[in-house]
């Protein structure tokens, strides 16, 4: 399903660290979108998935775009705000804090912003529930966001407690469409 992991069958009492390939490039089926993530913001999702353990939790994803608008490079993801309220089979994102560190970002020599949303299910399953589609709709026709083809990475642990990774971008007025690793 996934590229996110090495192999949890030699290990399955533990949770294995994010797979290290040259890039972590991915491209959006049927069309023309990019992703780069770098490993340390992949191990960053980990290590908060790791903390979650048995509930659900999530943040921003933070970063830019290629001059011609195709490639995404996310340089950052917030760890769960603290207004956040969660569960063991929901999440609600806070916003405590993300303006000023939007801010920060938007003003340093990257220019980065808000380019899409993260978060864990800690049941195995990595398909964006109902929720999470309608929710990722709503931002890419929000005026407030201004981000219209949002990102949605989602991560899963499996009884192994492995954990599994797919990410989706959402062009307004379209279906979502699911990113594969190059």
């Amino acid at each position: 399903m996934s590229d996110f992991l090495d192999y949890c069958e030699d290990k399955p009492e533990t949770i294995i660290r994010v797979k290290k390939t040259s890039n972590n490039r991915w491209k959006a089926q049927q069309r023309e979108y990019l992703l780069e993530i770098n490993n340390s913001i992949l191990n960053k999702i980990e290590d908060e998935c790791i903390r979650a353990n048995s509930v659900e939790t999530g943040g921003i994803l933070i970063g830019n775009y290629s001059d011609d608008l195709k490639t995404a490079f996310i340089s950052d993801a917030t760890k769960q705000p603290v207004d956040s309220s969660f569960g063991s089979t929901w999440f609600f994102r806070g916003v405590v804090g993300l303006k000023r560190i939007l801010l920060k970002k938007w003003h340093n020599d990257e220019r980065a912003y808000y380019i899409g949303e993260w978060h864990y299910h800690p049941a195995f399953n990595t398909k964006p529930s109902k929720t999470d589609i309608s929710q990722m709709k709503k931002i890419s026709n929000s005026v407030e966001y201004q981000c219209k083809e949002p990102i949605l990475l989602i991560v899963a642990r499996n009884s192994q407690l492995c954990l599994s990774m797919r990410i989706f971008i959402f062009p307004r007025n379209h279906d979502p469409v699911e990113f594969v690793s190059l």
